[in-house]
């Protein structure tokens, strides 16, 4: 925390007289290092009264700052790429923060806000006239201004009636003489810019132009512009260029735990390893060629690469004839426009030029946007810096990951998918989730409920299902009269747990607490929105499977989904005094089966599922009319792979976790009670049946607190259920 008891009554903005390799770092500096300007401007701050009316001495240091937000009336609003001098000298607070923490500074004499004001117009007016003294075209409707931080945005100098205007509103234009790539160190003779007139520089990358990726190499040529300063023919341009983002490379440690547990946080790490490896790459190749690389530092690779993330467009849309590999290009003053997804802007993009147009009615005042295109905010932070609330664009994306040889089988085999889907390029690459009202779309999946997840993802689910339950091949999800049925609720359960996870993972990573500043806030946003997509697509598949005990299924027919109670039920009304043994002998050695808080404080009612199944396996074997006959047919058929195994021997099989269990209790009850426990007891096969059933078929909703079936008190009370359809 700042220390209260010192005010700075002075900050000096020298930013334009120092090097540009010195405005993206913390530094300090003594007055005679500072050029004749810089101190003629140090000595009339040092003359200026403090508010003890007494004179400062010239100071004997001067430290270089960063911040990004400082809020409130105490405090002034400063952008990242404005360095802040505070003299170390008595009337002067050094604050002790790292770069973009909101620190108090104290009263600001409004002599310095000035200067910060005055140096961003300065950069603003040498930008426009360097721009349309070489060829690029400014509409007089248009300035560019700067905001509140003293970044910059375009601006309506007059009222522009897009809607009775009988043409698109002309912005800008860019010329191409003015982009800035790897494409200005292509010598002419190599004849491979197709036509395309961009200026050439010498350079000392010129040796790389076709050995180092192209993307790479225009981040390099950006820095050695930058590092001619006013020798270069850019540097208005590079002089006008931010110094430090809010992108998540320049996360610290206190901003990343916003970020822990998202797909960021992660990213995060693959960036920074990936443009180190970049930068090596550079450097190595021309320390070979005995080149001096001095002034690339990997701070400055990164502060170049962050430049073409957040401002580049790419080539194959500028360039669409160029015969080379994808990079991105610089647009001077054309990339200063902000984004905003609503916006209704065209790019006119051709050989020479590439010019900007709105069909937007705008005020006198207003600000004119750019369209980034459809982004949602995992995009946005990751290379602008800036997350939109409730962004119409967000997505979740996710990764299947390699799969094994039988459920690529079990897929084709299913008509799932096509070979030629199956490649593992499709397999890896990013999918992503959707919600609702995503602007996106939905998704065709069939079903509607399915609208928010890839139908790839979906596909897999199924195929997994099905070659864990040994389902016969015979689905034929290609069909057009084809429905959902038992396969559906498998692979709707695998689709569930996984954003369940998902959604425990992203609520658990979120730090305690409030932001402290621009990119915590930023992160804090992004989290929300992908929670929002994760929760929506439970909601959503919630219709298949329901959360509560009485609720049903939009899906599914009303009586298809049973608890044991109506299961028993079920059983009574077809067979009195079974059901009647059957509550007994289960009673005598696990729990009673019709009080679900006994059933709840054990922690038994799948259990009961597989004594319940088998037990009416046996009993309604040989009679047809029987409705759990019906119900259980359907199983019979689903799960018959399940009798095949045991009859191979149950000791080469796998044996789910209940069978020895409740094998033992059945014998147990077949002591006590005779008839069809005794029947049941002999048939280890459809014990072991029914414990596959209940493992991949049984799942739990919860039930509300005042269920008629009452319950356990106290906690959440839930109930095991299957699905019993003769049509499922």
């Amino acid at each position: 925390m700042p220390q209260t008891g010192k005010k700075a009554n002075l900050a000096l903005v020298i930013s334009r007289f120092l090097p540009r390799s010195d405005h993206r770092r913390a530094i300090s500096l003594t007055p005679s290092s500072l050029p004749p300007a810089a101190k003629r401007i140090l000595r009339s701050c040092a003359s200026l009264p403090d508010r003890r009316h007494a004179r400062s001495p010239m100071p004997r240091t001067i430290h270089l700052v960063h911040y990004s937000k400082i809020s409130d009336h105490h405090q002034r609003t400063i952008q990242p790429h404005i360095p802040i001098a505070i003299p170390d000298a008595p009337g002067f607070f050094l604050p002790r923060q790292p770069a973009s923490i909101p620190v108090t500074l104290g009263p600001l004499v409004p002599w310095s806000l000035n200067m910060v004001a005055s140096a961003a117009r300065a950069r603003a007016r040498d930008l426009v006239s360097w721009f349309e003294s070489n060829g690029g075209q400014k509409s007089p409707a248009v300035e560019l201004a700067e905001d509140e931080q003293h970044a910059f945005r375009f601006r309506a100098l007059s009222d522009v009636d897009g809607n009775e205007s009988p043409s698109k509103f002309n912005i800008c234009s860019c010329p191409t003489t003015l982009s800035l790539s790897y494409l200005n160190i292509i010598p002419i003779e190599e004849k491979v810019l197709d036509g395309v007139s961009v200026r050439f520089c010498g350079s000392t990358l010129t040796s790389l132009w076709d050995v180092v990726p192209s993307h790479i190499l225009s981040r390099f040529v950006l820095l050695e512009q930058a590092s001619l300063k006013d020798r270069s023919f850019w540097a208005p341009y590079i002089n006008a260029l931010p110094t430090t983002f809010d992108t998540i490379i320049y996360f610290t440690t206190e901003d990343r735990k916003w970020l822990g547990a998202t797909n960021l946080d992660t990213f995060r790490d693959i960036r920074h390893g990936l443009w180190k490896s970049e930068w090596e790459l550079v450097m190595d190749a021309l320390k070979e060629r005995g080149i001096d690389c001095s002034q690339f530092s990997w701070d400055s690779y990164v502060w170049a690469a962050s430049i073409f993330t957040s401002r580049g467009f790419d080539s194959t849309l500028v360039f669409p004839n160029l015969e080379l590999e994808r990079f991105s290009v610089l647009y001077p003053f054309l990339d200063s426009l902000n984004h905003d997804s609503n916006a209704r802007v065209d790019w006119d993009m051709r050989f020479d030029a590439f010019a900007l147009s709105t069909y937007e009615p705008l005020k006198k005042g207003d600000e004119i946007f750019n369209n980034y295109g459809s982004k949602g905010n995992e995009e946005l932070l990751a290379g602008y810096g800036f997350c939109i609330p409730n962004n119409p664009f967000e997505q979740v994306a996710v990764k299947l990951g390699g799969l094994i040889p039988p459920i690529k089988q079990i897929i084709l085999e299913n008509h799932l998918l096509e070979p030629k889907d199956m490649s593992e390029e499709d397999f890896g690459r990013d999918l992503y989730l959707r919600s609702s009202d995503c602007k996106l779309g939905r998704y065709d999946n069939k079903h509607s409920w399915l609208g928010g997840i890839p139908p790839l993802l979906f596909k897999v689910a199924l195929g997994i299902y099905l070659y864990t339950t040994s389902r016969p091949q015979s689905l034929h999800y290609d069909l057009p009269d084809w429905k959902p049925g038992r396969h559906i609720i498998g692979a709707v359960r695998q689709l569930l747990q996984v954003l369940q996870v998902r959604h425990q993972k992203i609520a658990g990573g979120a730090p305690n607490g409030e932001p402290t500043n621009t990119r915590q806030h930023y992160a804090s946003v992004y989290r929300k929105g992908q929670l929002n997509v994760v929760d929506s697509n439970i909601a959503e598949l919630r219709k298949v499977l329901p959360e509560f005990v009485d609720e049903r299924s939009s899906i599914l027919s009303p009586s298809s989904i049973l608890t044991t109670r109506e299961a028993i039920a079920q059983l009574e009304t077809e067979n009195p005094a079974a059901a009647r043994a059957f509550v007994e002998g289960v009673g005598n050695v696990l729990v009673d089966p019709m009080d679900a808080a006994e059933m709840q404080a054990a922690d038994c009612e799948d259990v009961v599922w597989v004594l319940w199944l088998a037990y009416a396996y046996v009993l309604t074997e040989n009679t047809p009319s029987s409705k759990i006959y019906a119900w259980l047919h359907n199983l019979r058929a689903f799960y018959k792979s399940k009798l095949r195994d045991f009859a191979a021997g149950a000791d080469q099989a796998y044996v789910p976790p209940a069978y020895e269990f409740v094998a033992e209790k059945i014998a147990e009850v077949a002591r006590d009670v005779s008839g069809v426990w005794t029947a049941c007891s002999e048939r280890r096969d459809v014990i072991f049946w029914a414990a596959e059933v209940v493992q991949f078929e049984a799942w739990e909703v919860f039930v509300r607190e005042d269920d008629k079936y009452g319950g356990a008190e106290g906690g959440r009370e839930s109930r095991w259920v299957l699905l019993m359809d003769d049509e499922a």
